[in-house]
């Protein structure tokens, strides 16, 4: 299909409608006076888009148009000097086409090309027009027998030799502007007369006319006589419209990649448009096309026409062909019908063809990636699952042999203090230490992957806020202190209570604290607690130790992440302390966000909800 921008190029207002008169798409013409379509328009009536009257005869006109298959027309004036034509075009019985063209223009440029043609001395000779002439003193005019022939009457009908013969079968319409042209010609404003207008036969039809004429002028410049003729434009302008209609058609098609052709009942494709001859050139010729399409598909089911009443092929159909060349290539081939109004036999179908190919194999590939993404997906899945789960339930397996350990160098550190023996404390130290920070790291280890394989729980309790935070003030302070570090605490009034996972709180603020009391010296530490709206509180642990660099933020709470080497060799760790406090941080429904500056400090602010989410509220004293 062709894409937005093309069909909004193209000049005429075209749009889809349904037989009920909904609008299903539409183009926005740029350079025209036509109302601008969004997306609200669609799915509601398309004649809401048109003036009052051509909505009402819109709305005759669709099903009529679908009933009889044939195409339908008007016109419409709307602003103060604009025109268009509104063609219909049956897709089918259930929907139609409907394209408006600004006629504004077009009728601008055949006034000028009738002031343009040559002039007429007092009478034009012509086998098909009729002549006239004029007596403005007495008020006369002569018709010709070819002038009453023109108009339907015949030649022995006697008429009043009067200009009210002619003014008054002028369609009421047009009337104003011919006495109007006239007026200007005879007070000289015009070098010549000439109007197009509809005038009424002696049947009450109405033909198109075009009249013309010159004034003959006396001394003194003033008009005694008018002559000129007048010819029938009916013929002209239902050729002019039929070769107007197929070009537009071509146009129409050939912007949003559409092909037609006529399938003949005997199965032969004839008065194939240009666009589809372009879209099957891989092959010698459209015969040929079509001949490997009959060989891949079917016509689609059958139904009775309601014309002709004898059976009609209606629907679409997907074919997949090779080239001469065995490349591969796709069309959509819609059939609509019998084609009543454009081939004398009736049985013959109109086909309309669009080439899917490159969208058809985009979508065979996209399904072929899609599914292996999927795959992809379930194998990782299932892999992290299983990792968690194995992890989660080696706990006791990874603690017990450490647990020994730590226990067995702190009763040899014992023996030696009661022997006041120094010999080996050394090296005790060290192992204690040593399994005492990898413990640590298989409790992180195994608190992640708890996470993951979703086994942890919340353990929520509703608590003092501010008894609390002196709790974690005592624990540590002391720590802080020995560190060379300053420890300062700020907590609001009326902090009131909270219900969450207390113990999942402490240990967010513990891997806080402690990472800014392990990467400051000789500096502060400060933890602060204040309310920050009815619903959640805020605590930020904030330092003036070392920072952390701009590019190491947004990977900061990664698993492992330890950012600057050099830093982890001097402060130790093994990455995980944030990634925990993270996750935490995120399983009692709040955000954590990091703020920092290398040799400033960093500030960490933790914002949780007052009650977790699933939980009462702690009642109010």
């Amino acid at each position: 299909m062709a894409s937005a921008s093309v069909w909004d190029a193209v000049s005429d207002w075209m749009m889809r409608v349904t037989a009920e008169g909904i609008l299903l798409g539409s183009n926005n013409p740029r350079g025209t006076p036509f109302p601008h379509v969004t997306a609200a328009n669609l799915g509601k009536p398309a004649s809401r888009l048109f003036p009052t009257r051509a909505a009402e005869v819109l709305e005759e006109l669709i099903p009529r148009t679908l009933e009889t298959q044939k195409a339908s027309t008007f016109e419409y004036g709307f602003g103060k000097h604009h025109y268009a034509e509104v063609r219909l075009f049956p897709v089918g019985h259930r929907e139609l086409v409907v394209i408006a063209r600004d006629l504004t223009g077009r009728k601008s440029t055949e006034a000028t090309l009738r002031r343009g043609r040559e002039r007429y001395a007092l009478a034009v000779q012509g086998a098909n027009d009729g002549l006239w002439d004029w007596q403005l003193e007495s008020d006369t005019v002569y018709y010709s027998l070819q002038w009453k022939s023109l108009v339907g009457l015949d030649h022995q009908d006697k008429i009043p030799a009067t200009p009210q013969t002619w003014l008054s079968r002028i369609h009421p319409e047009d009337l104003e502007q011919v006495r109007t042209d006239l007026k200007r010609h005879l007070d000289g404003d015009t070098p010549r007369f000439e109007n197009e207008h509809r005038l009424r036969c002696g049947s009450g039809e109405w033909i198109w006319v075009l009249v013309r004429g010159m004034a003959v002028r006396n001394a003194r410049g003033e008009p005694t006589r008018i002559a000129g003729s007048l010819t029938d434009l009916t013929h002209r302008r239902v050729v002019a419209a039929a070769e107007d209609k197929s070009r537009l058609l071509e146009y129409a098609t050939r912007a949003v990649g559409i092909g037609i052709a006529i399938l003949m009942p005997d199965g032969r494709l004839t008065q194939v448009s240009p666009t589809l001859g372009e879209m099957v050139s891989d092959w010698p010729d459209p015969s040929t096309w079509w001949d490997a399409v009959k060989k891949v598909t079917q016509l689609p089911r059958g139904m009775r026409c309601p014309i002709c009443r004898r059976r009609q092929h209606v629907g679409a159909m997907l074919a997949e062909v090779s080239t001469p060349e065995d490349e591969p290539r796709m069309f959509e081939i819609t059939i609509t019908g019998h084609a009543h109004e454009v081939h004398r036999t009736g049985s013959a179908h109109v086909v309309l063809v669009e080439d899917v190919t490159e969208q058809k194999l985009a979508e065979r590939k996209l399904k072929i990636l899609n599914a292996e993404l999927i795959v992809a997906r379930d194998r990782a899945l299932a892999s992290s699952r299983a990792k968690s789960t194995f992890l989660a339930n080696m706990s006791h397996e990874l603690r017990t042999p450490l647990n020994v350990i730590i226990g067995y160098s702190e009763m040899l550190l014992e023996e030696l203090e009661d022997a006041d023996s120094d010999v080996g404390v050394e090296e005790l130290n060290r192992i204690n230490d040593a399994g005492s920070q990898l413990l640590g790291l298989i409790a992180g280890v195994l608190e992640l992957s708890k996470i993951e394989a979703g086994m942890m729980e919340m353990d929520v309790r509703t608590f003092e806020v501010s008894a609390f935070v002196e709790e974690m003030a005592s624990l540590v302070e002391a720590n802080v202190n020995s560190a060379n570090n300053i420890f300062h605490r700020e907590c609001g009034e009326d902090l009131g209570e909270m219900t969450t996972d207390q113990g999942k709180i402490r240990q967010v603020l513990l891997n806080l604290l402690g990472n800014a009391n392990k990467f400051t010296d000789g500096g502060t530490v400060r933890l602060e607690v204040a309310m920050e709206g009815p619903d959640q509180l805020r605590f930020v642990v904030a330092d003036t130790g070392i920072g952390i660099r701009e590019e190491l933020r947004a990977r900061l709470f990664e698993e492992f992440f330890q950012g600057d080497l050099s830093a982890t060799k001097r402060y130790q760790g093994a990455g995980l302390g944030l990634a925990l406090t993270s996750r935490f941080v995120e399983m009692m429904g709040g955000t954590i966000d990091v703020e920092s500056e290398v040799g400033v400090g960093s500030t960490f602010t933790v914002r949780l909800p007052r009650v977790l989410s699933g939980h009462l509220a702690p009642s109010v004293a």
